[in-house]
């Protein structure tokens, strides 16, 4: 995988990004160090931490579905999509995140939707600087998919004969299977060849169910040719009761 933010190293260890904190994140880090969390967000499990470790987590501001792309401070704000959680002694960690939106870094460029977080230091009784990055895809539900059908572009990710069977009203058809050069050639295809900016209209990504990772493998190939603002309709067309084509 590319990188998934401008501060992050190309090193990974199992999905996870060495960052550089930048002054503008660091003058926002908490300075309480008690676990906290808003439970009315959506939960997020990630593996593969240091164990029995506070963390301090967070990303970009709710995501809006609309075009608007707002530039790296007005995303971050305050870190108020954020909180304090204990890794477990297998290095498990539980987050509560709102979905985060894309946004246009420093660089200008947009990149993978993704989550930050860095460890409390017991010696110095403050929080490590060195911060860690994980690309994030939201998961949407069946409301949120009507509710966003006419304001976004609908992906059904399984092969044709699949998707003549049944799909969601008003979707269209890039097999998962493609060829990554194919997927961009359909996407021309479907929404013209566009800057980078303007690929990040929103795309919502479906297959047949929880156990299809069609969806997934196609929102990878997506994220690669640059469009980044996407959502996975994990429960796929076996759970629809909307309409159908």
């Amino acid at each position: 995988m590319s990188k998934v933010c401008y501060t992050c190293s190309n090193r990974h260890y199992k999905n996870t990004y060495d960052s550089t904190i930048q002054t503008f994140i660091k003058e926002r880090l908490p300075r309480n160090f008690n676990i906290k969390h808003n439970k009315n967000k959506n939960k997020k499990i990630i593996s593969n931490l240091k164990p029995n470790k506070k963390i301090f987590y967070f990303a970009t501001k709710k995501c809006n579905f609309c075009l608007k792309i707002n530039k790296f401070k007005d995303a971050y704000h305050n870190l108020e999509n954020s909180g304090v959680t204990k890794t477990n002694s297998n290095g498990d960690a539980i987050l509560y995140l709102d979905c985060p939106q894309v946004y246009e870094s420093l660089n200008g460029k947009v990149y993978h939707r993704h989550l930050h977080f860095l460890y409390f230091d017991e010696k110095t009784k403050n929080w490590n600087t060195k911060l860690y990055t994980q690309p994030l895809t939201c998961i949407v539900n069946e409301i949120f998919v009507k509710n966003n059908l006419n304001k976004s572009l609908i992906i059904n990710a399984l092969p044709k004969k699949y998707f003549e069977e049944k799909s969601i009203k008003g979707s269209i058809n890039i097999p998962y299977n493609k060829s990554l050069k194919n997927v961009e050639k359909s996407m021309n295809e479907i929404v013209g060849k566009l800057n980078n900016k303007k690929k990040q209209l929103p795309i919502i990504v479906y297959c047949y169910s929880k156990k299809c990772d069609a969806g997934e493998k196609m929102i990878n190939k997506l994220n690669k040719l640059g469009y980044h603002n996407l959502y996975d309709y994990k429960n796929g067309i076996s759970e629809w009761s909307g309409l159908l084509n």
